[in-house]
């Protein structure tokens, strides 16, 4: 939010910008997705020594016109949920644990696919000798 306006303020630039937003894909040719689109708004308030994120936007809505022409309400997301966004899962308020969810996931097919695993035995190899585990340094 810009410093001062409130949040009533704000979302009504929000709105503003969503409508300019819209106009400007439909001068290309395109549509806006609204069940792609989510929004967030973050306010912030300085409690106890700490930064806290009010849940500012709860109670509020966006809107933008779907491919038929109708107006639907965008998802409101809290400052503390967090979404893909260019690949990485991110929160305004910082949270990242969903982050290091998805990576360990990701770390852990990887590993599974790509580490090599010691034989049971050397017959379960066609040569019969055993394989080399090491990788290279």
């Amino acid at each position: 939010m810009e410093n001062g306006a409130t949040a009533e303020e704000t979302l009504a630039r929000m709105q503003r910008g969503v409508a300019l937003w819209e106009s400007l894909i439909k001068a290309t040719g395109g549509v806006m997705a609204p069940h792609k689109s989510w929004w967030y708004l973050v306010d912030f308030v300085w409690q106890n020594g700490k930064w806290k994120f009010p849940d500012a936007g709860s109670g509020k809505s966006l809107s933008a016109h779907d491919a038929t022409g109708i107006s639907r309400d965008l998802k409101y997301l809290s400052p503390s949920t967090a979404t893909k966004m260019l690949g990485v899962y991110m929160a305004p308020n910082g949270n990242y644990s969903l982050q290091v969810k998805y990576l360990k996931e990701k770390t852990s097919k990887w590993s599974d696919i790509f580490l090599p695993r010691k034989p049971t035995s050397p017959q379960s190899l066609p040569s019969g000798k055993p394989l080399n585990t090491h990788l290279p340094p």
